[in-house]
């Protein structure tokens, strides 16, 4: 059905019984960076397609933006690195289906950027368990993602925020660090 193993133990032969949405999201991507190093390969853009459908089967559309809701969670995690997968299957394929999704999905992302230039994470209600957690890993894959899809279709409003990033998480990472 598209659903990819979250983790399995092969000297045990168990399969995890939790499941991370973004390291799912991740398998389109990786599909399609493989394909890359082989085409001849077309098992792994199939297989990319079919984990992105899967993927988009918890879309949430609110407004002009769109994300991902997978158990009560909205993590940006899995609308930037969704995003990463899709533009580099779109140009595998040569597909414009997701453009507007794309375009979704980029608004969701400058929506989750604060003034001062931090990336919430979570789209969760202030009760919920995610509320105000720190992720080092999101906020460099939202300006991935940004610069991606300027990169995709040439719009500059995906490069706005770059400099707040810069100006927010260079200090963080040093500090974190």
């Amino acid at each position: 059905n598209g659903q990819v193993t979250y983790k399995f133990w092969p000297s045990e032969n168990r399969y995890s019984n939790e499941y991370n949405l973004v390291r799912h999201t991740l398998a389109t991507w990786n599909l399609v960076l493989a394909w890359n190093l082989d085409n001849s390969r077309e098992e792994f853009l199939q297989g990319a397609r079919e984990a992105q459908e899967w993927t988009l089967s918890w879309l949430v559309e609110e407004g002009d933006m769109s994300f991902i809701e997978y158990n009560n969670n909205r993590k940006l995690g899995s609308v930037v690195v969704g995003m990463m997968g899709m533009i580099d299957l779109a140009r595998a394929t040569g597909s414009t289906e997701w453009d507007e999704l794309l375009e979704r999905f980029g608004r969701f992302t400058l929506f989750m950027q604060e003034d001062s230039g931090r990336f919430d994470p979570y789209y969760v209600p202030d009760d919920h368990p995610y509320a105000n957690e720190k992720n080092d890993i999101v906020p460099g894959e939202a300006a991935l993602a940004l610069l991606m899809l300027h990169e995709y279709d040439g719009n500059e409003k995906w490069l706005a925020p770059i400099p707040k990033f810069y100006d927010y998480y260079i200090p963080w990472w040093e500090e974190r660090g």
